[in-house]
């Protein structure tokens, strides 16, 4: 200790103390102090300069999760003492307020993996420094981090009251300053990633409450790469991403933040067989030991204190994104590539009925083309969307398939174009509707049993679509199908192929009963065929038996799950192309209670090709002859 007692000033060098351990707890290479006699005159305690070099310490978080110099503070008493003994402010003036490479070593043993950071160099000025009322000081504070990162830090502020007003930033934040804290209590890796942060800054608690602000504030983070947990598989990258001029204001609760901008990030997610997503487990917080600490706070009245955050985005676009889900629900798991995707959001806001702009476009499997527009909220959750979609590649899709037909997808593109509304009102189940049309193209699907065609068709339009779910509601204008395709056989075992490509009903666990169907009311106004054709061979005779039908034509009117409505059927077609075939009458398919009254008429029919029936059933073959058959069926 060196003291000048002409200038009025004291030096203290090479201070340091040590824990009972021996280990070195705090410390510092000088600090100087130089005291001023004009404090007699301006009523407060002046200093010329007051300046503290290579000043360091050591901050612990014990395994019992107290601080490693709480045991130097003696308790002061109750609260009503401490109040008494601060009356005020203490008058303090410093006209030079240094510290220069200060560090502070920051341990954490309380945590499954200790934690440690240095921060070093640090440096504080603040020239004028008082602590009389509403005077202000202008400061600078600045400090670097061995894992990398650089904080810088000046404005103004006063003490009496305490307000502060400036501007911030923190440069090259490595990802290793967040992740190695928190990773035992998370369930993936950071295995890259930096970030800038910078903007400016309100302080001001001299009201009853106390008001922090955050002005003009920029993030931007780089190169950000995110894995599960001993894997090195890529779940999350985001080369750029960047939120600018945003405002944060905490004592409204509520962020404004004028645009966000993120492209060519990578996403990849998968459905498990239990029903959850990968993501769900991924960010889930593993809870620890102490019950208190994992404890939600509940309150029986909204207050100002916990009601919910507010946060508005004016414009939010994500370019040439890239996503890859699986559904893994299925044996073989269905793969979803979305490639590239662009998604550009006006006014997104979490404020009650707040409706904002959502416009969505992606390539889905090299072949589809998805366009999505329209306006959504958030509370309550709402969806109007104008959905187009074009080119979906139904071969995808086959796992799908696989769990209620032995039938392979061997060709087929599918696409829609419509208008999906979505609302949750929260007091019953949500309210979905779709109401467009489907289509699918080029379809062609084979039996798996016997690898031959089964069903197919140029194309198959569903128009006037209006798909309602709670109450559960199917209503199709009309369906077009172009040039459809089947195939029946009857097997030598006597099995139908129908019936054997399609599973057999599911039935209730523990039961032999046909599992019970939800009522699902459906009503096809219109079925229009053009152009259909069917072969029909039965291999239980020798030689075997083969027809076919073609140029089927004709409508199928007024199809409806009711037991009371019938629908109109008008087809017409030729047998073995010159044998002309009619149906009429009305049917009921869809209904629980199966109604069928038709008049078949075929003319001409060659009678030659049912020599295997003749041979079988009386012996001899047909040599020539016509059939012509008017039959009527009901059931």
């Amino acid at each position: 200790v060196k003291v000048n007692p002409f200038a009025l000033s004291v030096t203290v060098t090479g201070y340091e103390m040590n824990d009972p351990n021996g280990e070195r707890f705090v410390g510092f290479k000088e600090l100087y102090i130089n005291f001023q006699l004009s404090s007699i005159i301006r009523r407060a305690y002046t200093f010329d300069e007051i300046r503290l070099d290579a000043f360091d310490i050591r901050v612990e978080i014990l395994p019992d999760k107290r601080l490693n110099f709480s045991d130097l503070f003696a308790s002061s008493g109750t609260k009503e003492s401490e109040n008494n003994q601060v009356k005020g402010v203490f008058p303090v003036q410093i006209s030079r307020l240094r510290l220069d490479q200060g560090r502070i070593l920051f341990r954490d043993l309380s945590r499954p993996t200790p934690y440690e950071t240095e921060i070093f160099p640090i440096k504080i000025m603040a020239d004028n420094f008082r602590t009389r009322e509403d005077s202000e000081s202008p400061y600078a504070f600045s400090a670097s981090s061995t894992e990398g990162g650089l904080i810088r830090w000046d404005g103004n502020f006063s003490v009496n009251p305490l307000r502060s007003k400036g501007r911030f930033a923190l440069t090259n934040f490595n990802r290793r300053l967040l992740y190695d804290y928190i990773q035992d209590q998370v369930q993936f890796e950071m295995t890259r990633g930096s970030a800038n942060f910078s903007g400016e800054y309100v302080l001001d608690a001299s009201g009853e409450e106390v008001h922090f602000e955050l002005i003009d504030a920029e993030l931007q983070i780089a190169e950000f790469n995110l894995t599960e947990k001993n894997d090195d598989q890529s779940l999350i990258s985001i080369p750029q991403f960047s939120i600018k001029q945003a405002g944060v204001n905490f004592t409204r609760k509520d962020v404004v933040i004028a645009s966000v901008n993120s492209h060519d990030a990578r996403l990849e997610g998968w459905l498990a067989p239990d029903g959850t997503v990968n993501f769900q487990t991924l960010f889930a917080v593993k809870k620890g030991e102490d019950k208190q600490d994992n404890a939600l706070p509940t309150t029986e009245k909204p207050s100002p204190e916990n009601r919910p955050w507010q946060v508005v985005v004016k414009e939010l676009n994500l370019n040439n994104y890239e996503v890859l889900f699986e559904d893994r629900t299925p044996i073989k798991p269905v793969r979803i590539h979305l490639k590239p995707v662009d998604i550009h959001v006006k006014n997104l806001s979490t404020q009650k009925d707040a409706q904002f702009k959502v416009e969505l476009d992606c390539n889905a499997n090299q072949t589809g083309i998805i366009s999505i527009q329209g306006v959504t909220s958030i509370d309550p959750v709402s969806l109007d969307l104008n959905v187009k979609a074009s080119g979906l590649n139904l071969p995808v899709f086959q796992p799908y398939v696989d769990t209620f037909a032995r039938l392979d997808v061997v060709s087929g593109a599918a696409g829609l174009e419509g208008r999906i509304t979505y609302r949750n009102l929260g007091v019953s189940e949500p309210e979905f509707r779709y109401k467009g049309m489907v289509n699918i193209d080029e379809f062609e699907a084979d039996s798996r049993l016997k690898h031959e065609d089964f069903i197919k068709w140029a194309s198959l339009s569903i128009n006037g679509v209006m798909l309602d779910i709670s109450p559960g509601r199917l209503n199709i204008e009309e369906i077009v199908a172009k040039q459809p395709y089947a195939k029946i056989i009857i097997w030598p075992d006597r099995t139908v192929n129908v019936a054997n490509i399609f599973a057999s009903e599911q039935k209730e666990p523990g039961s032999d009963k046909p599992k019970e169907k939800a009522s699902f009311p459906i009503t096809i106004n219109r079925v229009l065929i053009d152009n259909g054709s069917a072969n029909f061979a039965d291999l239980t005779l020798k030689p075997n038996f083969a027809t076919g039908i073609q140029e089927l034509n004709g409508t199928i009117k007024g199809l409806s799950s009711e037991s009371l409505t019938r629908a109109d059927v008008s087809i017409e077609g030729k047998v073995d192309r010159y044998a002309p075939v009619k149906i009429a009458g009305q049917i009921n398919p869809l209904s629980e209670n199966k109604y069928t009254d038709l008049e078949l008429l075929f003319q001409n029919i060659e009678l030659t090709t049912l020599t295997p029936y003749s041979g079988k059933f009386a012996g001899y073959k047909v040599e020539k002859g016509k059939l012509s058959l008017d039959l009527k069926y009901k059931l």
